[in-house]
Parts: structure tokens; C-alpha cells; sequence
């Protein structure tokens, strides 16, 4: 996954939760928890148009939206929040030194403005 951030920009991304049904977004953290992404009416505005568009399958209530620690629950290292603010939260991220399958390159795991951005 690593890879793939480092070499393409996701203008926008889902994850799929098996246990709910829910449209969230940022913030997903602790970290973040009672605190608004920069974003955070553009998030809401993308997320209620894809609740409205839902909601024309037939039999289905609207899908429910909000961010991710207000819907789901908050996780410390999400994949999502390190997408979306990696570049935005530089101190937060940490770079790993992975031991296992021969290592992995140190400089692939420093990230600067130009990374992780989703």
C-alpha cells in the first residue's frame, strides 16, 4: 500500500466496513477526536450526495453519514486518516522499520508535503 501512496494521488477513496453501513469520513483517530478535517464541509457535502443517491435503490433507507469517529469508532493507525492527513500531520507519522521478507528501504518510509496525499 506503502507503494502505491507514493506513486499516485487518490482524489478520493472508499473502505468498505463489513459490521455497518455507513458513509464516514475524516477524522477516524483519537487524535482528531471532537476536531473537524480542514475539509470537513466538503467531506460532509460529498458524503450526503452519495447518501441521496443511495437512497433511490428501492427497499433501502438512507444511508447514514458522518465522520468516522462520530459513526463507526475511532482506531489508532487507520490506513484513512493516514491517507488523507500524512502529509498535512507530518509529526504524527511515524516511519517504520520493518525487519520482516528482507527489510524495506528507510527512505521509502520518510514522507514530506509531496506524499501521502489523498
Amino acid at each position: 500500500i506503502n507503494e502505491l501512496f507514493r506513486s499516485h494521488l487518490f482524489p478520493i477513496g472508499l473502505t468498505f466496513h463489513g459490521g455497518m453501513e455507513v458513509i464516514g469520513y475524516e477524522w477516524g483517530a483519537p487524535t482528531y477526536l471532537h476536531k473537524d478535517a480542514p475539509d470537513a464541509i466538503a467531506q460532509n457535502d460529498i458524503a450526503s450526495a452519495y447518501s441521496r443517491y443511495a437512497n433511490g435503490f428501492h427497499g433501502h433507507v438512507p444511508y447514514d453519514y458522518g465522520t468516522m469517529n462520530d459513526k463507526v469508532y475511532y482506531v489508532r493507525g487507520g490506513m484513512e486518516d493516514w491517507a488523507f492527513a500524512g502529509s498535512w500531520d507530518p509529526e504524527r507519522v511515524i516511519p517504520c522499520e520493518p525487519k520482516t521478507f528482507g527489510g524495506y528501504p528507510a527512505a521509502k518510509t520518510k514522507y514530506n508535503n509531496s506524499t501521502l496525499r489523498a
